[in-house]
């Protein structure tokens, strides 16, 4: 994974408007920018790429500043980083967010079958703390309350595995990793830090699993936008990152469907998608 070049960066581009560029964040990005200014390339590290990206985002679009990240994902989480393209619509998007007006769901393969998740959807309301970068549940008047919305997809008929799509209503660090670990005692496949037994033991030899990876994929982003002219300005763009190909072929060998909306991506206007790249209103391309 390098991001020196300018076609290393657009590579993870998935889509592009006058405004905001989405990219399909691959694991392994740290999501803050680290080097000081006029780095050299040499000093580039699994931990600062993320300044390389942007800077070859900045070149290949002729940005007179930018991108501008407003939001950030785990180092090990793939899918859907929006940047803004100026600093007035990094405004935009950091108040939505701060506003929790902007619609956040996720797919992860968990551990645990049909019978760990009865009724097929629910919510999760906890107050957490901290320690040491480390996340719990936490009955202290200081904690912070969390909240999550998950759904059943599907559920693999050869391993104790299943597909959950989960909406984050609020955004604290770790949310999602601690409310399934903690909270649904369905911990997110691979991640070692909220579980404390070998997932490889309880799958089965038959099962090839990724390595180093956690399996937790920002899916789809909604969020407010703005025509240029018209009787109805407003609408609410929606843009889904393609999952990845470890992703697809462990739930292939799981022998869970995926819905092809989950594995092609693209783009939605007010709830439809847009057939083909391109979206006028915005100036917009799906690659």
């Amino acid at each position: 994974m390098s991001f020196r070049s300018s076609s290393g960066a657009l590579r993870h581009v998935a889509y592009i408007d006058r405004g905001v560029i989405l990219l399909n964040k691959p694991a392994g990005l740290v999501c803050q920018a680290q080097l000081p200014k006029n780095a050299s390339p040499e000093s580039v590290t699994d931990e600062n790429q993320f300044d390389y990206l942007l800077q070859g985002l900045k070149n290949s679009l002729n940005l007179p500043d930018g991108p501008f990240p407003v939001h950030r994902l785990d180092k090990c989480t793939t899918g859907s980083l929006l940047l803004a393209r100026s600093p007035s619509m990094a405004r935009d998007l950091s108040r939505q967010f701060s506003q929790r007006t902007i619609d956040k769901y996720y797919l992860a393969i968990v551990r645990g079958g049909k019978a760990s998740f009865p009724g097929g959807e629910g919510t999760v309301e906890a107050a957490l703390q901290y320690n040491d970068g480390r996340g719990s549940l936490s009955s202290s008047t200081k904690a912070s309350n969390s909240v999550t919305s998950w759904k059943l997809l599907a559920s693999s008929p050869v391993a104790p595995l299943s597909l959950i799509q989960l909406k984050l209503h609020t955004g604290l660090k770790h949310q999602l990793r601690i409310h399934m670990a903690q909270c649904l005692r369905a911990p997110i496949l691979g991640d070692a830090l909220y579980s404390s037994t070998d997932s490889s033991k309880s799958i089965g030899k038959s099962i090839s699993l990724p390595k180093d990876r956690v399996l937790l994929h920002s899916s789809f982003l909604e969020f407010d936008r703005f025509r240029k002219s018209g009787p109805n300005k407003h609408l609410r763009l929606g843009l889904r990152s393609p999952l990845p190909n470890d992703f697809m072929k462990l739930c292939s060998d799981l022998s869970i469907r995926i819905d092809p909306e989950y594995a092609r991506g693209g783009i939605y206007v007010d709830g439809h998608r847009i057939d083909g790249p391109l979206l006028s209103d915005l100036d917009g391309r799906w690659f």
